[in-house]
């Protein structure tokens, strides 16, 4: 009797374990950090679309050459 209880929880541990063998989701992943791209992105558009134009002395001495 001893040994059918063993191979039983014995089956059962391999049998719930399997999941932590597949592996990540890679396809959730590449998505979830594709869409956080897009975000951090669609903020920087916007952020610079608000900023003031550079002063045209500051452009000059950009693009002064050296």
């Amino acid at each position: 009797m001893k040994k059918v209880i063993l191979s039983a929880v014995g089956l059962a541990a391999v049998l719930t374990s399997l999941t932590a063998i597949a592996g990540p989701d890679w396809q959730v992943i590449e998505k979830a950090r594709n869409a956080k791209l897009a975000q951090i992105r669609a903020a920087q558009a916007q952020k610079s679309a608000g900023m003031p134009a550079m002063p045209q002395p500051c452009q000059d001495m950009i693009q002064a050459p050296k």
